[in-house]
């Protein structure tokens, strides 16, 4: 297996805990990871646009763009992101920073 066969196989959606496993064991970076995967592979962001945390927007992101990557996100974490929530999420850390804060609510249980 390649390396990147083998990142590739990480970052699908069973490579994170599921609903059935405690939230204490998705960490902050395993999010951040997460994250970043998802707006590289949505938003078609670099990894080093990421790491700048620019909007994605400034990413060259569309509309269309944004929506995809707020549904991987709610697919990639089982939890449920509002209309008024999402126009919130304009950066990779936002999006971070709300996930974290659905998982420490219930997110995973209560959606």
């Amino acid at each position: 297996m390649t390396a990147k066969n083998s990142m590739e196989q990480f970052f699908t959606h069973s490579a994170l805990p599921s609903r059935e496993l405690s939230r204490a064991v998705i960490s902050e970076s395993i999010i951040s990871v997460k994250v970043a995967h998802l707006a590289v592979e949505h938003v078609r962001a670099t990894p080093e646009m990421v790491a700048a945390d620019m909007t994605f927007i400034d990413m060259g992101a569309d509309s269309l763009d944004v929506i995809e990557f707020i549904i991987a996100l709610e697919e990639a974490f089982a939890i449920e992101i509002s209309r008024d929530d999402e126009c919130d999420i304009t950066r990779p850390s936002e999006a971070v920073a709300y996930v974290e804060g659905r998982l420490g609510k219930g997110g995973l249980d209560n959606g």
